[in-house]
């Protein structure tokens, strides 16, 4: 499927709930391609802490799937709300390095979904100075940021 195929398909998709589309714009953001959904019923799409927006990605993936008879894989915004999540975020993580190559002490972030672990993961991996592992179980893993012992 094209990007434009699958643009259409998110569009159709959105509709057929009864949540009026404005726009479905494809965006790169943090070298991801993304597709945002411009909604004036956002806070349908989105739900509390961003719960329906992960929903919807995962049954829109799955249906994006079998509809290609292909695996496949796209990132779904609404309004720009996970772009914003994702900056403040990385932000967040950024912050808490300076303060770890300063103190040389591990810092444990607030768990976080297998994404946002992977973003920060990926934020450092070609860092000499900071290290990231996750620790925990379930919903309760999360991303310590330590300083690298050379």
């Amino acid at each position: 499927m094209t990007p434009n195929d699958i643009k259409n398909f998110i569009c159709e998709t959105v509709q057929k709930l009864g949540i009026l589309v404005t726009e479905v714009e494809i965006k790169d953001i943090y070298g991801m391609t993304t597709y945002n959904v411009a909604t004036p019923e956002a806070n349908l799409l989105i739900g509390k802490d961003g719960n329906n927006l992960k929903s919807f990605n995962l049954i829109f993936n799955q249906m994006l799937t079998k509809k290609a008879g292909e695996k496949l894989h796209v990132n779904i915004d609404v309004n720009g709300y996970r772009e914003k999540a994702l900056h403040n975020l990385r932000s967040e993580a950024s912050r808490i390095a300076e303060e770890v190559r300063k103190t040389k002490k591990p810092v444990p972030l607030a768990p976080m979904s297998s994404f946002d672990r992977m973003v920060i993961h990926s934020m450092f991996a070609e860092d000499i100075q900071i290290e990231t592992i996750s620790e925990g179980e379930g919903e309760e893993r999360k991303v310590v940021i330590s300083y690298r012992v050379i």
